[in-house]
């Protein structure tokens, strides 16, 4: 991607990640909370372990098994009635989400109901006006505690208290949300590949990952190439203790805002190394080995990297050193250290070289298809091949094993014994043409291919 192309795009992705909604407000609310709360026809996640550990926390009540579960046939009773009153355009999208909601209960003691959508599970949790909601269910549950008859009563604000809706514990954050949806609506507007929608997201990963931020699912489980909603999915939401909630919050605004200010340097800083041009320098240090004197190899080489970056607007951090690092095809690298152990070595470089392969390998397939060899006219050979696995020789080259769809591609292999068998059209010779065209531009040296 060019740099004005990638300026561009990151121009666009902060810009839509950081947008204020629309409102006579003098503080407008984020339009990816917005967004994310009104949408229609979530779950609503509450475990009745977690919430008895609540109200032993904060009120010194401890609950017997039998007292939960009584507690909780209550408040079932109580969501399950609200949760008919939730209407849906057909019978199948209801089913769906009913099915879906099962899905969600993945702990034991889960309950799961469908809600309209945020506002209406906060409004179910709590509200002053309310004639009963959980909070009360719950706070008169535990008043009328015999062993609780000389004890201060607890009201339904303090339970509510106890207790916030949250996303991001069982579902998706608002910040995870604003940022993925951002980017895949900028690939879309900008026509970015598949391997830099992943540069970009990989940068939130390691965000996430550094903040210690759990990530239930990823972007392509819940939107649309075009960044909407997918109709299959459901909003989560589910009752956190509050103080986790808090810190929860905390930990994704600074993974959030460290993520703008990745994608800011790579627009304001040209000198940075890119994260394709990181990853591949990296892997061929790794892979290249110590010199020798029958060994040549050329391109630029690093054992890691790692850059310092300065702060600017918008976010304000003190002067550390990155690693940038990228996933192809699902394999990651995080400033990649040379092994001590040569074993260790291979096989970690060979991994590493496997994704680089993976990442090219069906567009340049697509690319040398053509009379006389199989021609590109539905595009499923070239997308179906794949490096499945590299392994050492004992002379220390590379034995590059790959698979494509053989029903019903294999026909054409020289040797299929078929009326189809072609020399020209041998699937066979196409990728391995594509594999060496891929490890000439890494300037990667001797190595065999074969079909597994």
């Amino acid at each position: 991607m060019s740099r004005p192309g990638l300026k561009n795009a990151l121009d666009f992705v902060v810009a839509r990640a950081t947008q204020r909604k629309e409102s006579a407000k003098k503080k407008k609310d984020p339009q990816a909370r917005s967004d994310l709360e009104k949408e229609y026809g979530q779950i609503y996640v509450i475990n009745k372990n977690h919430q008895a550990a609540i109200i032993y926390k904060e009120f010194g009540i401890r609950l017997t098994l039998t007292e939960r579960t009584e507690l909780f046939n209550l408040i079932d009773g109580f969501y399950k009635g609200k949760e008919a009153l939730v209407k849906f355009d057909t019978p199948e999208e209801r089913t769906l989400a009913l099915a879906n909601a099962q899905k969600a209960k993945t702990k034991a003691g889960d309950f799961a109901y469908l809600v309209t959508n945020f506002e209406q599970a906060k409004t179910l949790k709590y509200k002053s006006k309310n004639s009963t909601d959980a909070s009360q269910i719950q706070a008169n549950y535990i008043n009328n505690l015999e062993r609780r008859s000389n004890q201060k009563p607890i009201s339904a604000a303090q339970i509510s208290k106890a207790s916030q809706v949250g996303h991001g514990d069982r579902g998706v954050s608002s910040s995870q949300f604003a940022l993925d949806r951002a980017v895949q609506e900028a690939s879309e507007k900008f026509n970015l590949s598949d391997a830099e929608v992943k540069q970009l997201k990989t940068i939130a990963s390691i965000s996430r990952k550094k903040h210690n931020i759990k990530v239930n699912m990823n972007h392509s489980q819940f939107l649309t190439s075009g960044g909407k909603f997918k109709k299959e999915f459901n909003v989560i939401l589910s009752s956190q203790y509050f103080r986790l909630n808090t810190e929860d919050a905390k930990r994704e605004r600074a993974a959030f805002e460290e993520t703008l200010q990745e994608y800011t340097d790579i627009i304001n800083n040209p000198t940075s190394t890119t994260v394709r041009d990181a990853v591949t320098e990296v892997v061929l240090e790794a892979f290249a080995g110590k010199p020798s004197k029958n060994k040549k190899v050329t391109g630029k080489r690093r054992k890691v990297i790692s850059e310092k970056s300065n702060a600017s607007k918008p976010v304000s951090r003190s002067e550390e050193k990155v690693k940038r690092y990228a996933v192809f095809r699902g394999v990651e690298t995080d400033g990649i250290h040379t092994p001590k152990k040569e074993k260790a070595s291979s096989r970690t470089s060979f991994v590493q070289l496997q994704g680089l392969l993976n990442a090219k390998l069906p567009q340049t397939v697509a690319k040398n298809m053509g009379a006389p060899r199989l021609e590109n006219r539905t595009g499923t050979f070239a997308s179906s091949t794949r490096v499945t696995e590299v392994q050492k020789t004992p002379q220390g080259f590379a034995s590059i094993g790959y698979t494509y769809q053989k029903d019903p591609y294999g026909v054409f292999e020289r040797t299929s014994g078929t009326r189809f068998a072609s020399a020209d059209r041998d699937p066979r010779d196409l990728i391995d043409l594509s594999i060496r065209e891929i490890a000439q531009q890494m300037a990667i040296g001797r190595f065999y291919t074969r079909r597994v």
